[in-house]
């Protein structure tokens, strides 16, 4: 403990005087940067589509996503081994580097057939900048976007009539204040659609929403790793995210009971009329 001394009273440890000049060497410089991290889910749901067990993987940069996704299709094969009725559906965004990983990992895993849905809160961004452009009145965007919302619950034929409102708008582009969100959502729409089917996804008791990877982008990643003054190497980070996932995913008791295993050592009374004849 560092305590304060009295003033004027003799130190009660003496400290050894240096003999050679203290000479400080810098530090190698380096930079601080962000770098993106991976995290994938894998969720068992109820028959209304609310989350049972939630798996939850992360990877550093250096390890890329394929890390994630090894650990995700494990999970997956070992659901389907147990139930082989489960019904699988992938829940992302638009970006096709994510169902460019996925879908090939999902047939080496042996899942033939899986349904595809584009997030529905991402998908709700999109539309509201669609309203914003082609619509002045705020009150109107605010209950058009609800109407479209409540439509997307029972018909999937939603995003199609959605779909035809943004082709009628860039016909008048004159009505129109951003052109470009109109193009730019039109595209999406035409590439994803089939992904907007959300009545269907339901229908299959399963999530409309990538809830449970946005969270843990929170708990494994954010509330481990980007805390104040907090800098990583790829080792440290490495280790911290594979047991923060382990941890996260209500997996920790098992893992240590796996863990000492290898770790454990055979422990026997001395015998010690042996040893004093020794």
């Amino acid at each position: 403990m560092e305590e304060p001394r009295a003033e004027g009273a003799a130190p009660k440890t003496e400290r050894k005087k240096r003999e050679k000049p203290y000479v400080r060497t810098p530090p190698a410089p380096v930079d601080v940067n962000y770098r993106m991290a991976y995290i994938g889910t894998v969720s068992v749901t109820d028959q209304y589509g609310e989350a049972l067990v939630v798996r939850r993987y992360a990877a550093t940069p250096e390890q890329g996503p394929d890390e994630v996704v090894f650990g995700m299709m494990a999970d997956v094969r070992n659901a389907l081994r147990r139930n082989p009725h489960l019904r699988v559906g992938v829940v992302q965004d638009g970006a096709p580097e994510m169902w460019n990983l996925v879908r090939p990992a999902l047939l080496q895993a042996g899942v033939t057939n899986w349904l595809e849905a584009i997030d529905r809160y991402h998908l709700n961004e999109r539309i509201a900048r669609v309203l914003k452009a082609i619509e002045s009145d705020p009150e109107a965007r605010t209950l058009q976007l609800h109407q479209w919302n409540e439509e997307f619950d029972c018909d999937d034929c939603t995003i199609d009539r959605i779909e035809e409102r943004i082709a009628c708008a860039m016909k008048k582009p004159e009505d129109c204040n951003d052109i470009s969100v109109l193009k730019d959502n039109a595209t999406f729409i035409a590439n994803n659609k089939d992904r907007m089917r959300y009545v269907a996804l339901r229908g299959a008791s399963l999530p409309v929403g990538s809830g449970t990877t946005e969270g843990a982008c929170r708990y494994v990643v954010g509330d481990r790793a980007k805390r104040a003054s907090r800098r990583w190497h790829e080792v440290g980070l490495a280790a911290a995210l594979t047991l923060r996932s382990i941890y996260c995913s209500d997996r920790l008791p098992r893992f240590f009971a796996l863990l000492q295993q290898s770790y454990m050592a055979e422990i026997r009374e001395a015998d010690w009329e042996k040893i004093a004849a020794a």
